[in-house]
């Protein structure tokens, strides 16, 4: 769908922040014992550079440029400059092995690869596999020294507006199972997202935020990096997850709020957790009385006081989560809430730009998805589900399509414009999403009763004596061998569990008898009929989604073992 928004380009979004911010940090990251700037006239600068380089190689309107990196703060410059160029960015996942780089360059076939020296040797490997030719630049400049920061083009070629109902990105996604796929965006769909995010999610303390996530993916590149810059912000880029990294920026710079994916969260939820069960009985006593207090108390302010010491582990000033990328418990959420921090919860995919709904501070709902943002249309089509139905969606963030996959495109873009996500869910009385489940991973058992295994993981996922959880249907691991449909949970033990059992076979009767006792909220027949304990974590996407295909088969392999 083709749409009007208040930024009509690229060039005159950035020229907007510009004018807006000026001489305002925009990007950050540390350098040594100290940090290294970019300002929003920077962004501009270097952007409108970029485009002329390019222009300057004869790169044309429409032809593909890759972006392979890891996050840094010339990521928005680079995405601006490839788009404002009238190119196609594709920016790339930065832990693909060289045969999935191969795979992407000889689909995408780019113009132009743009290489950061971190990567150059496993681009190299991938240069040797692909069939396809483009001229490489390397972004810190290799042995040369030339790099971004050097490259020169003349001022006289000029850089006009390009039209954002064009395709001006191409993100590659594998999802949890299948193969890479190429979903088109027009420029509109995303300065349309960008725009949303301010209505949305803007408060005034949003000031200094951290970035932890991929920026190939759209999450992040939406919420964590023009959400943000679009009301100013000054974005941290983190240079690893390490935990002595991370506390640095957030006190350092002060941060007030992260992008993150579920895991993340529980994952300082489990340390706090932790802590907390290794100190003294009258500590732990005093833990659970300020949690019971703090239900009480409906102000974030007060919370934050009631547990300042938590807050100040943290850095002091952070505030607020946005949470996307996967399904975030209902329990983890009231952990935080508790807290005093705001945790807002979205949903989306790549293929709708990515942002459908988003929870917002004056309209929060633990458990919901949130409201769906304004300009779009979201329904449920219950017609071939006995309970709930599939998520629908229509409006300008939709893709144009799967690149060079039309049959693929016909088969979640219906004629009338309808996404079909293949996600199952409702919207209550207000307007709040809720995500049931995807359609690929219910299990369907004998007698036609269907199991949405996202409802046992959140259940299960409460069971403190493991880290991570997934379920699958017993066809997905052995295949359609005529045999009746079970449900099998996948579990991994947590570190606390290692550490107070010593042998692998208690470890196991233990993590089963706790997992078995968790499940009996359930009904009966959603319970799982076998449990398999994994040692080591599940493989997962670098959004931290678990693998499906990769899980039935490290499970299946686990099994034969035995």
């Amino acid at each position: 769908m083709i749409t009007k928004v208040s930024f009509r380009s690229f060039y005159e979004y950035v020229a907007s922040l510009s004018r807006l911010y000026g001489d305002r940090p925009a990007m950050t990251v540390q350098s040594g014992n100290g940090w290294r700037t970019l300002t929003y006239l920077d962004i501009f600068d270097r952007s409108i550079r970029l485009a002329r380089f390019l222009k300057l190689k004869n790169v044309q309107p429409g032809e593909r440029v890759i972006i392979l990196s890891e996050p840094r703060i010339e990521y928005p410059e680079m995405l601006l400059g490839i788009m404002m160029s009238g190119a196609v960015v594709v920016p790339m996942d930065a832990k693909l092995s060289p045969y999935e780089i191969r795979n992407i360059i000889d689909h995408a076939e780019p113009k132009t690869v743009f290489v950061s020296d971190s990567l150059w040797e496993t681009f190299l490997k991938a240069q040797g596999y692909s069939e396809s030719t483009y001229s490489c630049f390397r972004i810190d400049g290799g042995e040369e020294g030339r790099g971004l920061n050097k490259i020169e083009a003349p001022k006289t070629i000029e850089i006009t507006p390009i039209d954002p109902n064009i395709l001006s990105m191409i993100i590659y996604t594998s999802g949890t199972s299948g193969k890479p796929k190429g979903v088109m965006t027009r420029g509109s769909a995303l300065l349309f997202e960008y725009e949303q995010i301010k209505n949305v999610a803007y408060s005034p303390r949003l000031e200094r935020a951290l970035s932890i996530l991929p920026m190939n993916h759209l999450f992040e590149m939406t919420a964590g990096l023009f959400g943000n810059l679009t009301f100013g912000c000054e974005v941290t880029v983190a240079r690893s997850l390490e935990k002595e990294h991370l506390m640095y920026c957030l006190n350092s710079k002060k941060i007030t709020h992260i992008c993150a994916v579920p895991l993340f969260l529980k994952s300082i939820k489990d340390g706090i957790e932790n802590k907390v069960g290794n100190s003294s009985k009258i500590e732990r006593f005093l833990f659970s009385l300020l949690k019971i207090l703090s239900r009480m108390i409906p102000l974030n302010s007060i919370r934050r006081k009631i547990f300042s010491q938590v807050h100040k582990g943290m850095g002091g000033h952070l505030f607020r989560f946005i949470v996307g990328g996967a399904p975030l418990n209902k329990e983890t959420a009231e952990f935080y809430s508790q807290l005093g921090m705001d945790v807002l919860e979205g949903y989306g995919l790549s293929e709708t730009g990515p942002i459908i709904s988003t929870n917002r501070e004056q309209a929060c709902v633990f458990g919901s998805a949130g409201q769906k943002i304004d300009g779009i249309q979201v329904r449920i089509d219950s017609e071939h589900l006995s309970e709930d139905g599939e998520i629908l969606t229509s409006g300008p963030h939709v893709m144009m399509g799967y690149y060079k996959n039309d049959e693929l495109t016909n088969q979640v873009l219906d004629k009338d414009g309808w996404f079909h996500t293949g996600d199952v869910g409702y919207v209550d009385k207000e307007g709040f999403l809720y995500i049931t489940g995807r359609i690929k991973k219910m299990i369907v058992l004998e007698g036609g009763k269907k199991v949405m295994a996202e409802e046992v993981e959140e259940v299960l996922a409460n069971c403190s004596e493991i880290s991570e959880v997934c379920v699958l249907g017993s066809q997905k691991i052995y295949g359609n061998i005529g045999g009746n449909e079970e449900v099998i949970a996948v579990v991994v033990p947590s570190e606390s569990v290692k550490e107070s059992l010593i042998h692998e076979v208690d470890i196991e009767k233990h993590v089963i008898d706790s997992v078995k006792k968790a499940a009996t909220v359930l009904t009966n027949f959603k319970q799982p009929t076998q449990i398999v304990v994994i040692p080591t974590e599940l493989p997962k996407t670098t959004t931290m989604k678990v693998k499906i295909n990769e899980t039935a088969e490290l499970v299946k392999s686990r099994i034969q073992q035995r």
